[in-house]
């Protein structure tokens, strides 16, 4: 059998689990397919907006497996499938991904009294969502 393997410091790659393998070509890898530019939008204060929809074309013909990430002024990238940054235990941000087989569509919702400006980047792999 051929492969790479790539232990943890101080382990012995030949007998370690795969716990301990940084590295195993026989592990299932996330293959990435296309990603969005940086795209940036103000999206006004609650209440009185509708927020902000971004549709990105994917170009598969199925429904992929995706990851959204999204930073609201202040440089610090979430994963925008968790949904929603909080100010004072309330949400602030809402991000709302989700895809078809044609479009990745991301509503970005702003529920704070200050305006934002902010910035997704979708992240879009082979993989099928079964």
């Amino acid at each position: 059998m051929y492969g790479i393997k790539v232990s943890e410091p101080n382990v012995d790659v030949n007998t370690a689990s795969e716990e301990e393998l940084i590295i195993n070509s026989g592990f299932k890898n996330v293959k990435q397919s296309t990603e969005s530019a940086v795209i940036s939008q103000l999206v006004p204060a609650y209440p009185g907006n509708n927020g902000w929809t971004y549709t990105y074309a994917h170009g598969l013909s199925y429904i992929p497996t995706f990851r959204v990430f999204y930073d609201s002024s202040d440089n610090k990238w979430r994963d925008g499938t968790e949904n929603a940054e909080t100010t004072g235990g309330l949400p602030s941000i809402i991000v709302r991904p989700f895809a078809d087989t044609t479009n990745i569509t991301v509503s970005v919702l702003n529920a704070d009294v200050s305006n934002y400006t902010v910035r997704i980047k979708i992240f879009v792999f082979i993989e099928r969502v079964e």
